[in-house]
């Protein structure tokens, strides 16, 4: 009896780690649209094909879904109708019942015994908080439309002088940069360097910086002298270095002053385009910057006016600082 007791919990243990992988290998694909649940299902269904299980005879019965870790559960079909389908977030996988000959013990157990197990898995917390971002933010209308690929961004500096804001769509405003000293051109600078990074989260609202920094008379050379470090151009007195800022892996075109594109900067190995004599980052012509929505006028009498951070948008960086979406 202890044998045939045995063998039901290995055939059990086998059913579970069946419905865990087909669970966590559906969960994986949802994405609060149609397509996620289609894919689910497949993706779910396939562990009945992989080898170690198909030996054993052990498939997957039914794929559910809900909204919440106690169901109810749906069949797919149910799941994909527009009152759902944005709200699914688990997935259940159920396995077909496997059967397990009893041998020694059927005055006990009888003949053969048959179970099915299931198992739950949620969708993954999406992606909310960014690191190491580039210190403007850029207003655009509908922030949470993307930009067209490899289509040219021009956006233009804003002045935030003062406790007030005009800030239109495609203009961009320096923020906030409390490092070291305080607000300042030189964390300005530094920041736009990417020396000095910061964190933040979609629906935090980031402070535009109201210092010499962000004003039309000062701060648009601490955006230049910052991103240009990024084309292996230094500005003047050892402010920022090569070694402490180093540039992009490629850099410029094959003709002096010519915009490399991104493809070019993606799949050339540096041969042509490197800073003479250097290595580079690859990473540092790309730019992670946060987009909010227009602000008519903003106003904050007690500190500086602040945005509401929408979206993230990935530039990457070209000759002039203008911006090519990614």
């Amino acid at each position: 009896m202890c044998i045939d007791v045995s063998r039901i919990y290995l055939v059990r243990a086998e059913l579970q780690n069946a419905a865990d992988a087909a669970a966590l290998s559906g969960a994986r694909e949802l994405n609060a649209g149609t397509t996620g649940i289609d894919k689910a299902v497949t993706q779910a269904t396939v562990v009945s094909n992989t080898v170690d299980f198909a030996r054993l005879g052990i498939g997957i019965a039914t794929v559910e879904f809900a909204k919440l870790p106690d169901g109810p559960y749906l069949d797919a079909d149910t799941a994909k109708r527009s009152e759902n389908v944005a709200d699914i977030k688990y997935v259940r996988a159920t396995t077909r019942p496997a059967n397990t000959t009893i041998l020694f013990g059927i005055a006990a157990l009888g003949t053969s015994h048959a179970e099915s197990v299931s198992a739950v898995a949620g969708m993954s917390v999406g992606i909310n908080g960014f690191c190491d971002y580039f210190p403007i933010a850029i207003a655009k209308t509908s922030p949470s439309q993307p930009y067209t690929l490899n289509s040219l961004v021009p956006v233009h500096f804003k002045d935030n002088t003062g406790t007030s804001i005009n800030l239109p769509d495609s203009t961009y405003v320096v923020l906030d940069t409390p490092w070291v000293t305080g607000n300042g051109a030189d964390e300005t600078r530094d920041a736009v360097a990417g020396i000095a990074p910061r964190c933040t989260r979609i629906g935090d609202a980031l402070n535009f910086s109201k210092s010499p920094s962000a004003n039309a008379n000062n701060g648009p050379k601490q955006v230049e002298d910052g991103a240009n470090t990024r084309f292996y151009l230094y500005p003047p007195g050892n402010q920022l270095t090569y070694s402490n800022a180093k540039p992009g892996i490629n850099v410029f075109g094959s003709v002096s002053g010519e915009t490399i594109t991104y493809a070019q900067y993606k799949n050339s190995d540096g041969s042509t385009f490197r800073a003479p004599g250097q290595t580079g980052l690859f990473d540092r012509r790309l730019l992670l910057i946060p987009i909010i929505e227009p602000i008519p006028n903003a106003t904050n009498p007690t500190g500086s006016p602040s945005g509401k951070v929408i979206k993230f948008g990935y530039f990457f960086l070209i000759v002039s600082f203008n911006v090519f979406a990614n």
